[in-house]
């Protein structure tokens, strides 16, 4: 099954907007993990470390419950804000509300299984577009953000 791209940039002809997003998206991940580890910390202390039974699942929540919020409002988290990135669909366009949530989602999922995000950088250095596994099922990928 093949998702249509022709909405994005082409890689070569506009390649002002893909230079650099690999470094960026890392940068962003690192960023946003910070963000997601002291929520997750947070809402360890106020549930009086009653949540540490379940904290895998607690971090995959607030992770793609950050993400999802996020992502559907600017179609970045705050680290890819930071960064100067953006999630566009396979139209070109900012994620909406549905693509956001399953694109958060499975994100979030693929952490579970820890091969899974080593997958997905390779994938981001050799494909086309940057596009990490997250990234295939949907037609997304990171751009720099236009001005």
């Amino acid at each position: 099954m093949s998702v249509d791209m022709s909405g994005l940039p082409d890689p070569v002809q506009n390649k002002n907007f893909y230079e650099g997003v690999a470094p960026r998206r890392f940068m962003a991940w690192v960023l946003d993990s910070l963000i997601i580890l002291v929520l997750s910390l947070i809402a360890m202390v106020l549930s009086f470390f009653t949540l540490i039974f379940v904290a895998p699942f607690l971090v995959f929540f607030i992770s793609a419950g950050y993400r999802w919020l996020l992502m559907r409002e600017n179609s970045a988290t705050l680290g890819m804000r930071w960064m100067h990135i953006e999630i566009r669909n396979g139209a070109g366009e900012r994620l909406g509300d549905k693509q956001a949530l399953f694109h958060s989602a499975l994100f979030s999922a693929l952490f579970f299984i820890p091969i899974l995000p080593i997958i997905g950088m390779i994938l981001m250095a050799t494909n086309r577009f940057g596009q990490g596994l997250h990234d295939l099922p949907f037609g997304t990928t990171a751009i720099l953000r236009p001005e």
